[in-house]
């Protein structure tokens, strides 16, 4: 066996030692470039996944603009007609029969549901409009008592157009607020 070993040329073990070398470089050089494409790959994926949650971040931002704007403008305008009934310009059944006729092309529950899930920092601010819009309606049903009874209550108007101004003001800075959310996302 040892004469066997000792016939082979130091050529070939030079070959055999080179061939070894080289693919020993070529594993390490595939290593290395797989790692590489991982990497890559990893920022390419973390990046698209950023991208996609920013997107639907804006998605539900536009989202809830819609929602709220339609609401909020459908609450206002609710109480119009009541402004003309205070005044003594039209009956309560005309100022009904008009708040009847008012689209509600809205969801009010996806407003809330919105909120809830991806901007609960909006949540304080919905309350204030919430807030003025109860103020609204606990004057207006004051109002309706009396107007229920025959008495016209002169400073119920003022008090009123004072909660509407109120109501469209809180409003507006909630839309505002999810402006800005928007800008800054």
């Amino acid at each position: 066996m040892n004469n066997l070993l000792t016939e082979i040329p130091m050529s070939v073990y030079g070959a055999i030692a080179a061939a070894l070398l080289s693919s020993g470089l070529t594993l390490l050089g595939v290593f290395i470039s797989n790692q590489s494409s991982y990497k890559r790959l990893k920022l390419t994926l973390d990046h698209e996944q950023k991208i996609k949650v920013e997107d639907r971040k804006v998605e539900r931002l536009e989202e809830l603009y819609v929602h709220s704007k339609r609401y909020l403008n459908t609450t206002v305008t609710y109480f119009f007609p009541y402004i003309s009934v205070m005044k003594n310009e039209m009956t309560y059944n005309d100022a009904l029969d008009q708040t009847i006729e008012i689209k509600t092309n809205y969801d009010p529950e996806r407003v809330y549901l919105i909120m809830d899930m991806y901007f609960s920092s909006l949540r304080d601010d919905f309350k204030k409009v919430e807030e003025a819009r109860d103020a609204c309606h606990t004057i207006l049903l004051d109002f309706k008592n009396g107007y229920k009874q025959g008495h016209f209550d002169k400073k119920a108007i003022n008090k009123f157009e004072v909660a509407i101004a109120i109501l469209t003001h809180e409003a507006q800075v909630f839309e505002e607020k999810i402006s800005e959310l928007a800008k800054n996302t």
